[in-house]
């Protein structure tokens, strides 16, 4: 990828599918899609959250860098998940950033949608 030929851009989205692929913190990728000038950055991806908090931490820094700018607060707070306080405060700042579909709501959408289709 020619990132600066995608530099001389103002984007107003960035939507990166697989943005699992970004955790990494040493990843080319991660590093090349920092450099874009945008307003609003997106994350699609089908695995689910099952990163360290090390790689959450990199893929909401590349989410908003503003709110989680420093890796040293975040892993003090979050680090270890040794408390179920720290779970549950984890999972409230990380509440407007990530939109969970069950596989179950998503067959029981489409059952509708070909029922509704027929009638």
């Amino acid at each position: 990828m020619d990132v600066g030929i995608l530099n001389k851009f103002e984007w107003r989205y960035l939507i990166v599918d697989e943005g699992h692929r970004l955790k990494n913190k040493s990843a080319k990728l991660l590093k090349a899609m920092q450099t874009l000038n945008c307003d609003r950055r997106l994350l699609l991806t089908g695995t689910p959250i099952q990163n360290t908090t090390a790689e959450l931490y990199t893929l909401l820094n590349f989410i908003d860098p503003k709110r989680f700018h420093s890796e040293n607060q975040f892993q003090a707070a979050f680090g270890d998940l040794q408390e179920s306080r720290q779970v549950a405060e984890l999972q409230e700042a990380i509440r407007p950033y990530v939109l969970r579909r069950m596989k179950e709501s998503v067959v029981r959408f489409a059952m509708l949608r070909c029922c509704c289709a027929v009638l």
